[in-house]
């Protein structure tokens, strides 16, 4: 038995040093990570396995050093202070299972920051392909969407406009099996229109037609908080491209910008209120009441009262706990003890759906400092620069995205954050390939 052991397994070693195979296997592992996260199957953890295993076998039977990015040290470093100040919270909870859930996820961050910092010798991570594959994925399900809806127009013998009019978020995961969350769903698609733009270099033409496809299923999915990230990312977009044209020093440039920005403000909170409600009222959006316009105009109009309760009780449990908060597992208990009993949020036992105020609430101020070091940091060039490129709109994103859902206590959002995060963070500094 010993020696059958023995002969598999210098087998293995020999078939593994031969350097397609191992470098085909690594690509492998790698773009079926992003195909399968894009997707939400569930088995991208698995994929993450696969990835794990496939650099242990190159790292064992590789004849050269490795080495760790130094671009990624102080992002590995602040992520893994964040941990540490987990652990050093973990037994202040009562709940701790719920407690080590959350440092589990962050540990699962810091292992995809490890694997994308790893330098082989002969070996480079093909990151061009890893954003095909999640595109692909997105486009897969875009697809059976579509096919899904217009199945059921056919089988009902429907008009067709009643995809445009009807057919909206409650309605589609209704018809279509196994979807991803909406919410989650409108995002993924959002990150593969900025890299359709930014990113690939093909034909104008077929980018456009790709950019509207999927601005289509953001329409049907009628999630706002989507539709309102692509509005401010154009503005900032137009905004820095003003601000490069004018010729004055940089301190300047930032004072226009906070006016500027003050002003925009005071329309969204003073006047645009009026004027969506007087939509509605002329629009009368009735046989559109899943619609993302309606939802939107709505928004505007009379905000968000059960999102926003939700956050006041945070700030409330925040103020009571500053410096070191609840604790990851019993911050949801405390947060139930202080809402109101006929609230949305107590009745649904919610989340704070803030990323943000999760964790100010849970770890308090001083595991707040090393988080909000951690996911900003990397954006200073580029507001440094006044550009907004396909690394910063996409951190950007992520980033006014974790205002209104904790994606970090998603398994879906957790991989999509760490990937995203760590290719830029080579990205920064060259383009990828």
């Amino acid at each position: 038995m010993k020696q059958l052991q023995g002969k598999l397994s210098s087998c293995m070693i020999n078939i593994f040093k031969t350097d397609s195979i191992k470098k085909s296997l690594l690509i492998i592992t790698f773009c079926l990570l992003s195909f399968m996260m894009s997707i939400d199957t569930g088995y991208y953890n698995i994929s993450l396995i696969l990835v794990v295993i496939s650099y242990v076998i190159y790292f064992l039977s590789s004849k050269g050093c490795t080495s760790v990015d130094i671009r990624y040290r102080k992002h590995l470093i602040t992520w893994g202070v964040f941990i540490f100040i987990q652990i050093f919270l973990l037994f202040k909870n009562q709940n701790i299972i719920e407690a080590g859930a959350k440092i589990i996820d962050s540990v699962h961050i810091l292992v995809i920051g490890i694997l994308f910092s790893i330098n082989f010798h002969d070996f480079k991570i093909p990151y061009g392909n890893l954003l095909k594959s999640f595109i692909a994925g997105v486009m897969l399900i875009s697809l059976k969407i579509n096919y899904c809806v217009i199945q059921h127009i056919f089988e009902n013998e429907e008009p067709l406009y009643r995809l445009i009019t009807h057919y909206h978020r409650n309605f589609i995961i209704e018809i279509v099996p196994d979807i991803m969350q909406p919410l989650y769903l409108s995002f993924y698609v959002l990150i593969s229109i900025l890299l359709v733009i930014f990113y690939f270099n093909g034909k104008v033409f077929l980018r456009f037609l790709i950019s509207i496809y999927l601005l289509f299923i953001i329409y049907i999915l009628s999630t706002k908080s989507s539709v309102l990230l692509i509005f401010t990312l154009f503005y900032l977009f137009l905004l820095t491209k003003i601000l490069r044209k004018i010729n004055v020093s940089n301190q300047l440039k930032m004072i226009l910008t906070l006016i500027f920005n003050l002003f925009i403000l005071w329309l969204l909170v003073s006047v645009l209120p009026g004027i969506a409600s007087e939509l509605i009222n002329e629009l009368n959006v009735k046989f559109w009441s899943q619609d993302t316009l309606s939802r939107i105009l709505n928004f505007i109009s009379e905000g968000d009262n059960a999102r926003i309760q939700n956050w006041q009780s945070a700030l409330k449990l925040f103020i009571q706990n500053p410096w070191l908060g609840v604790g990851g597992g019993d911050y949801l208990t405390s947060l139930q003890n202080i809402r109101k009993t006929d609230s949305w949020a107590y009745l649904n036992n919610a989340h704070t759906h803030n990323q943000y105020l999760d964790i100010l609430i849970c770890y308090g101020i001083i595991g707040f400092i090393p988080f909000v070091t951690f996911i900003l940091s990397h954006l200073y060039k580029s507001f440094q620069n006044l550009k907004v490129d396909i690394y910063s709109s996409i951190m950007i994103s992520f980033s006014l995205f974790m205002f209104i859902e904790n994606i970090l206590y998603r398994q879906k959002g957790v991989v999509i954050f760490a990937f995203f995060y760590f290719i830029f963070v080579r990205y920064s500094n060259n383009k990828i390939k």
